[in-house]
């Protein structure tokens, strides 16, 4: 039993996919809706807020992305499928113990209805930083994500 479950759960990693909650604790009806998405390649998360903020955060977590001693900004530049590369600034979160040899990188995005117009069932995602690559991956089934975070933000 335990092991058809471990089997399983490596099936999904290594096919992708997508798990969906409330990232933080207390939340209100509504509030920190993220959808998770995790391969071999590392995750990505799109993640909203409270009621004080319509905005949502696009984190991505991978080996090759800066583990700084601090939390910084920096500018990165994201190419997305189908879009012109953009160079923005972004946050890198500090060394974490508890992920390892992964580094975090946080796109802010203006509202929650933006980052879910701009989601389509496949992306693809690549990020630079100082011209060298850090991350590059994609996910499938993102309308999937898009229905899951939209029921959940309309309970707000």
């Amino acid at each position: 039993q335990k092991q058809a479950e471990e089997e399983a759960r490596y099936q999904r990693w290594i096919n992708g996919s997508w798990d969906f909650f409330q990232s933080r604790e207390p939340a209100g009806p509504g509030e920190y809706c993220t959808a998770l998405y995790q391969n071999r390649d590392g995750l990505i998360a799109v993640s909203g807020f409270d009621k004080s903020w319509d905005g949502a955060l696009l984190m991505f977590t991978g080996e090759k992305i800066p583990k700084p001693r601090k939390f910084r900004e920096i500018t990165a530049t994201l190419t997305q499928t189908g879009d012109a590369p953009a160079k923005v600034k972004v946050y890198n979160y500090a060394r974490d113990p508890k992920m390892g040899e992964f580094g975090t990188l946080v796109f802010a995005v203006p509202t929650m209805k933006s980052a879910l117009e701009g989601m389509t069932d496949e992306l693809e995602f690549a990020i630079d930083v100082e011209g060298k690559e850090v991350f590059r991956m994609a996910w499938k089934d993102g309308l999937k994500a898009v229905a899951e975070l939209r029921k959940c933000v309309s309970k707000r």
